[in-house]
């Protein structure tokens, strides 16, 4: 969780400064890809974080312009996030991160 946390610092820097992009939540998105790995041996407090930091960048995203809100990169990217929020919060034990946009 270390390297996780690490990324998660750098990503919210962008996400802050760079928010107006879809690049940092297209990195987001990979959380997916962590969790798929790491899921089964996280605790519920680590799962939480994942979770909170999904939804975060979620959040955020919602502040993109249109264009860059419906670009397919940033598509996937929150179906990804959001394949993560369910995961985290108890939903789908399973996590598919191919092919996921709207």
């Amino acid at each position: 969780m270390r390297d996780f946390r690490e990324a998660r610092a750098i990503l919210s820097r962008q996400i802050q400064t760079e928010g107006h992009l879809y690049y940092p939540f297209r990195v987001a998105g990979e959380y997916a890809t962590f969790v798929t790995r790491w899921f089964p041996e996280l605790d519920d407090a680590e799962s939480e974080e994942l979770r909170g930091a999904a939804e975060h960048a979620l959040t955020r995203m919602g502040r993109l312009s249109d264009q860059e809100r419906f670009m397919r990169h940033t598509r996937e990217a929150r179906a990804k996030l959001e394949s993560v929020v369910q995961r985290c919060a108890g939903g789908d034990d399973s996590l598919d991160v191919k092919n996921q946009s709207d």
